[in-house]
């Protein structure tokens, strides 16, 4: 008898350490897989989604405890196929759905391999499949972040993520302000507010980031404010911290300068319209104009039928001699 006590003794010891230890395993700020939800007393399991549990010598089949993560800023360079997964909030999760299998939590920040990109044109849901803890299963193409997805500032401490959220006759994708911390902020909302291309142009002093896809998006850095002007793309930063940008009216790609109250104000155009675009194809960017002599002079490109035209003035529209291209091209 005494010896059945002592095997029941030690049964219910180990089960009590083993729930112990997968509470351990999750109880950081990053999040885990094995959580209960306190609203509904349902937990992952319940949900379809796979716990991630401790792994020991005894139950070789287990998957290894991965630490929690977080995205701590704008990671520095990605290799070829290499992704981070950048879920909606810090610390938050992703869920990776799995054929024939439980859906997974992924942390934020954790490292994946990206086995296929976005699909694009004509494919309505934008996932990627990647690989990650011996898995590979599929998770939103907005909430991975690729070298090709990012747009840094020169000190590398901000980024505009963009990432195709959407696609049918035209692709629409969404913006993400990534910067120290971790701290993140969508500047489209719950819609996506840019097209495929867009130019990003962060200001001199490291205050400002501008970006120009279907409208112009101007954010500052330290308070996280958007202001969006209409009809306007490519933008530009002249040394002094001047902002311009081309208009996208289907009947004026003019120049003008970004003012920080007011409407923009046009400083130059080539004669003539614009070739019209067909409405069924999707337009690109116009380039942006270039700062030459120091960031004293704009120098834009304008398309006039088969015809290109090259215009300089000073920042202040007055003409400059000269028709050779542009000094540099962005």
């Amino acid at each position: 008898m005494k010896s059945t006590w002592f095997i029941v003794a030690a049964a219910l010891s180990a089960a009590c350490n083993g729930g112990a230890n997968s509470n351990n395993s999750g109880s950081s700020g990053g999040g885990s897989a094995l959580t209960t939800n306190a609203a509904s007393g349902a937990s992952d399991v319940d949900s379809g989604v796979a716990p991630v549990v401790a792994q020991s010598a005894a139950d070789g089949g287990a998957a290894p405890v991965v630490a929690p993560a977080r995205l701590s800023g704008v990671p520095s360079r990605l290799a070829e196929g290499e992704g981070v997964i950048m879920a909606a909030s810090a610390g938050g999760v992703v869920r990776m759905t799995r054929e024939g299998a439980p859906a997974v939590e992924l942390r934020d920040g954790e490292r994946v391999r990206v086995v296929t990109t976005a699909p694009g044109m004509g494919e309505s849901e934008q996932n990627v499949e990647v690989e990650v803890r011996s898995m590979r299963g599929s998770v939103p193409n907005t909430a991975v972040i690729t070298e090709e997805s990012l747009h840094r500032s020169s000190d590398g401490r901000w980024a505009i993520v963009h990432a195709l959220e959407s696609c049918g006759d035209f692709c629409h994708a969404q913006l993400t302000l990534l910067g120290p911390d971790g701290a993140r902020r969508s500047l489209c909302g719950n819609e996506p507010c840019a097209g495929p291309e867009l130019i990003v142009a962060f200001s001199p002093d490291g205050s400002a980031v501008a970006v120009g896809s279907d409208d112009l998006r101007v954010t500052t850095l330290s308070e996280t404010t958007t202001r969006t002007v209409s009809g306007f793309g490519s933008p530009v930063y002249a040394p002094q911290g001047r902002l311009f940008a081309r208009s996208l009216s289907e009947t004026d790609d003019g120049v003008y300068e970004v003012v920080a109250a007011g409407d923009p104000r046009r400083v130059f155009a080539a004669p003539g319209r614009p070739p019209r675009q067909p409405a069924d194809v999707p337009r690109s960017p116009l380039p942006p104009a270039v700062l030459e002599q120091n960031g004293t002079v704009l120098c834009a490109d304008f398309f006039r039928g088969r015809v290109g035209r090259v215009v300089r003035v000073t920042l202040d529209g007055r003409a400059v001699a000269g028709t050779q291209r542009c000094a540099a091209t962005r």
